[in-house]
């Protein structure tokens, strides 16, 4: 137990005094403290940013300032010709021109971007309008029963069946920390895995793995690299907590004051403890398999290609999980939140978006367990073996020769 806390104590000091990591974990404090001020800060801007404007030439007669005003966000001037409209564009006096025609319309901008596409929409529901009342008016429908026809607007409301639907209100903050705990996930993977990589080769390489294990046990030295460099990364997921919980407890009250239309993040214990948790569970399966992989390798360039196997994983648990939370209910993500490798991104994200039973949720974390179990035996197996190796490129048959 004392050579194994050793290890610990040895890799946890080296990769936490590493440049990168303590970059990278101002980097995340940072963006936890400046995330849920996000929206005070668009707020702000919105108010202080000079409004857009939209040069209008109607060639219908039909609609007057105010029923453009209703419609499309920036702020209508009407000109009586299209290129005085194109030209107060190209001067900068407007920020697009619109030219109005019977059954069409022309939108002239200088640049493309989403809100050309939104007031595209604007503008079309707009004619659509104008053609709808005509219409009526054709019928015989009075402007009264017009308006009340056409400004009808459904009242809408969303509800959950079952245990579940408590979810509704926290959505998209849940939403917020699913994709939280999958950038965490992927960026803490990548830095472990990559460090893990690197000291592995470099002790073989350098033959100081030959005084280490006859010193240390090859089980010893894997699970001290392992558990060294996650409590480095726990340490900084737990940063990152304690910076996020500081910025919506104390610095979003003050910044919002009295205001109620902002929209803010609100803190849910439940949530951070199964993104730590969840974050762990899968640090470590994918360490043992970083560690276990790379200890078959010699030379950095054999520990880059073995690191690809655990990579591509990684990869396809964070598309995955993407993906899912489009529709978390979809049949093929349920059992994908089992799955080996893949369970620590996509039943995080069915835990956010309020889709995975407490007993989905216990049977995940259990098969999790188990899985790290199996990649520990399985992995100390390479190890043992990989210490052994020098030179040579390991073989599928030396791999399974390494579990006899």
């Amino acid at each position: 137990m004392k050579q194994l806390w050793s290890v610990i104590r040895f890799e946890f000091s080296t990769f936490a005094k590493n440049k990168t990591f303590v970059g990278v974990t101002l980097f995340l404090m940072a963006i936890a403290i400046i995330g849920p001020i996000v929206p005070v800060i668009i707020d702000a801007v919105g108010n202080i940013t000079a409004e857009r404007t939209i040069a209008v030439v109607d060639n219908t007669g039909f609609f007057a300032p105010e029923t453009v005003d209703n419609f499309v966000t920036p702020r209508a001037t009407f000109f009586n010709d299209a290129t005085m409209a194109r030209s107060a564009v190209e001067n900068g006096d407007h920020n697009y021109a619109l030219e109005i025609n019977e059954d069409s319309f022309i939108l002239h901008v200088t640049a493309m971007g989403v809100g050309v596409a939104n007031i595209q929409h604007q503008v079309a529901e707009m004619l659509r309008y104008r053609y709808r009342v005509e219409q009526l008016g054709n019928f015989g429908v009075g402007a009264a029963q017009v308006d009340e026809i056409l400004m009808f607007f459904p009242y809408s409301e969303v509800l959950t069946i079952g245990e579940l639907a408590a979810d509704v209100d926290s959505f998209f903050e849940n939403i917020i920390y699913a994709y939280v705990m999958i950038l965490v996930l992927m960026i803490g993977l990548q830095m472990g895995g990559a460090h893990l990589l690197t000291t592995v080769v470099r002790e073989k390489s350098t033959k100081t793995m030959e005084l280490l294990v006859t010193s240390c046990a090859p089980s010893k030295m894997l699970n001290g690299k392992v558990l060294g460099v996650g409590a480095a990364l726990l340490s900084q997921i737990l940063l990152m907590v304690i910076a996020a919980i500081v910025s919506m407890q104390f610095i979003v009250p003050i910044l919002v004051g009295d205001a109620e239309d902002i929209f803010t993040i609100a803190i849910s214990m439940e949530i951070l403890g199964y993104l730590v948790l969840f974050f762990l569970l899968g640090f470590i399966t994918y360490a043992y398999a970083y560690a276990a992989l790379a200890s078959t390798a010699s030379r950095q360039e054999d520990a880059t290609s073995m690191g690809q196997i655990p990579a591509l994983l990684l990869s396809a648990g964070g598309i995955a999980s993407f993906i899912a939370m489009t529709n978390p209910g979809a049949a093929w993500v349920a059992p994908l939140s089992h799955t080996p490798l893949l369970a620590p991104f996509i039943m995080f994200v069915r835990i956010c978006m309020g889709s995975a039973p407490t007993w989905e949720i216990l049977v995940s974390i259990g098969t999790q367990i188990i899985t790290i179990a199996v990649i520990s035996w399985m992995g100390t197996k390479i190890y043992r073996m990989g210490t052994l190796m020098y030179g040579a490129k390991p073989t599928f048959k030396n791999l399974l020769e390494a579990f006899k």
